[in-house]
């Protein structure tokens, strides 16, 4: 999850965001359709944040940081 809310949407309206998503972090084909590339870009980037905002490590590191 990467902060899209998609159960309500319209099959249009999906296909409006998966193009958003194209233009936004991959240029080379907006075409609405998510694909291999498309669907890796999604899973790093769920990675990315879920490291940045909930690892215990980045959690103590910013105690730490925050008590200096």
């Amino acid at each position: 999850k990467i902060g899209y809310f998609t159960k309500k949407l319209k099959k249009n309206q999906k296909l409006r965001l998966v193009e958003n998503f194209q233009r936004r972090f991959r240029q080379k084909i907006v075409n609405g359709i998510i694909d291999r590339e498309s669907l890796i870009i999604a899973e790093k980037l769920s990675k990315l944040y879920w490291e940045i905002n909930f690892s215990w490590k980045n959690q103590n590191n910013a105690y730490f940081e925050f008590a200096r």
